[in-house]
């Protein structure tokens, strides 16, 4: 099963790599900037509302860009995979990305970003 995950994320690795930046549509996602009120959770909502508003498929992701094959409890931040031309292409706050550690992480539920976002408010 883990061969099979691993062969899984090597191919999603080497489509959206070979795909060149250019042929993407360009995007402004307006994403406003980090502040105390406004952190990583806050974006990938922010970015899953704009994608899916415009149709697309938008998957929530949860992991460690310091950490390869970080644990679920080691994830530390939020950003998102939105499925263009048939990839999946990561967005971090606005910005489109091509780098292995944005393609490792966690899909996560909608509710789950939520419950996150709601967290911060608590705090």
């Amino acid at each position: 099963m883990l061969l099979v995950l691993l062969i899984l994320v090597g191919c999603l690795i080497y489509t959206v790599l070979s795909m060149v930046p250019e042929q993407l549509p360009q995007f402004d996602c307006n994403v406003p900037e980090p502040s105390a009120t406004f952190d990583c959770d806050d974006s990938a909502l922010y970015m899953y509302n704009y994608f899916t508003s415009l149709g697309y498929e938008v998957t929530l992701i949860k992991g460690n860009l310091d950490l390869t094959n970080e644990t679920l409890l080691q994830a530390d931040h939020f950003w998102v995979w939105v499925k263009i031309k048939d990839r999946a292409v990561a967005y971090d706050w606005g910005k489109p990305y091509y780098d292995e550690q944005h393609y490792e992480g966690y899909p996560i539920s909608y509710e789950f970003l939520l419950l996150a976002c709601e967290a911060d408010k608590q705090q």
